[in-house]
């Protein structure tokens, strides 16, 4: 990404760096907890799944290190397309990367659509993620 560029101004082709977070034991069954979702598949088993939401959310392109918006505007989540390609295991380090797919107008608001891919550390595809956002606000009046 452009350092000169915000998130918000990125067009077609752009890219912002990607992000890696890896899923501990304690992560999981923490969101586990919070999601109310206590299925064996994500503990007690031999093979512990990452519950999905958490990859998800994850996937977000807020979590790029480079991602940032102008003062005052909020990224706004208009639509989501999701491929589930394999399942993540704990204690794995996953790989995000974002690319901003296409950039389009409707009804006075531009939209920004960025493609999230999730890989694990063996560069195996885990999900697929399309998502739409549009970006409101900005600087507000009595702002120096």
């Amino acid at each position: 990404m452009n350092g000169d560029v915000t998130s918000d101004l990125l067009v077609a082709g752009d890219v912002l760096e990607p992000a890696a977070f890896t899923v501990t034991r304690e992560w999981n069954q923490s969101y586990l907890l919070a999601e109310g979702d206590a299925h064996i598949r994500y503990s007690n088993h031999l093979y512990e799944v990452v519950h999905p939401a958490l990859l998800l959310n994850m996937s977000q392109h807020m979590f790029s290190p480079s991602f940032e918006l102008s003062e005052g505007t909020a990224a706004v989540l208009t639509h989501n397309e999701v491929e589930w390609k394999n399942v993540g295991r704990v204690g794995q380090t996953f790989t995000v990367t974002f690319n901003v797919v296409s950039t389009y107008c409707r009804r006075g608001r531009s939209y920004q659509v960025v493609g999230s891919m999730v890989t694990d550390a063996t560069d195996r595809e885990v999900m697929f993620r399309k998502s739409t956002y549009t970006h409101m606000g900005g600087r507000y009046p009595g702002k120096d």
